[in-house]
Parts: C-alpha cells; structure tokens; sequence
C-alpha cells in the first residue's frame, strides 16, 4: 500500500529526520532519542511507515544488533507534500499572536525556511 493522503505530524518528523541527514537513514535508536520517544514507539510508528512505502528498516551491516530507518523516495516526496500542509498551519496558528505590523516579516521568515526545507527534500524526477 503506498502512501495516500498527508502523512501524520508524528511521521512528518521521522520524514524531516530521516530527510535531513546526509544519507538519509538513522539508527532507531538514534531515531527515537531525537523524538523524544521510547524505541519501542518509534518501532511502531517506523511499522505504520514501511506499509506506507515511506520508510524501509535494514539492519547495521556492521551489528547484527542495531536497526536503521532510510526514507524512500515515496517517502520524500510525501514530505514536500506534507511541508506545504504545514507551512499553511504553523501561518494560520502563529499569525494570530504577531501584531499586525509584523505579519509581513514573519510570512517572509516563514517562507525562507520551508524554501530550505523544500529543497533538501525534492528529488529528481
């Protein structure tokens, strides 16, 4: 089953992770640690992910003991999807507090970062 619809906050952040790392893979231990989670949830969350097609698990080459996480390309391009969804959010959410004046900044700020964020995650067609 490949991915259909948006993605879920919590696999937009193991996409983001995964996404920004050079080779695009982390160690579930890794993975979880910077989630804030325990493995065990990170491991159900990566589960719900590979059936998704966004993610595949490897184990080390090295250790027969440690397990990676790679984001797939089905996996990237779910993420520049799911960046525009929540670009629209974090503007509708936050924009309330900015005073008026400073609406223009902060749209510009905003746009500066999910530029970047789209860009580290496209991928050749």
């Amino acid at each position: 089953m490949a991915a259909s619809g948006p993605v879920s906050l919590a696999a937009f952040e193991v996409l983001l992770r995964l996404n920004n790392h050079e080779d695009g893979q982390m160690r579930m231990l890794d993975l979880a640690r910077s989630l804030v989670v325990t493995q065990s949830s990170v491991s159900r969350l990566i589960d719900r992910m590979e059936r998704q097609q966004l993610v595949v698990r490897s184990p080390s080459p090295v250790s027969g003991r440690e397990t990676y996480a790679s984001i797939k390309p089905e996996g990237r391009k779910a993420f520049v999807s799911a960046i525009q969804v929540f670009e629209s959010a974090y503007r509708d959410y936050f924009a309330r507090w900015i005073p008026d004046e400073e609406v223009d900044s902060f749209n510009r700020v905003l746009e500066l970062l999910f530029t970047g964020a789209k860009s580290e995650g496209e991928t050749p067609d």
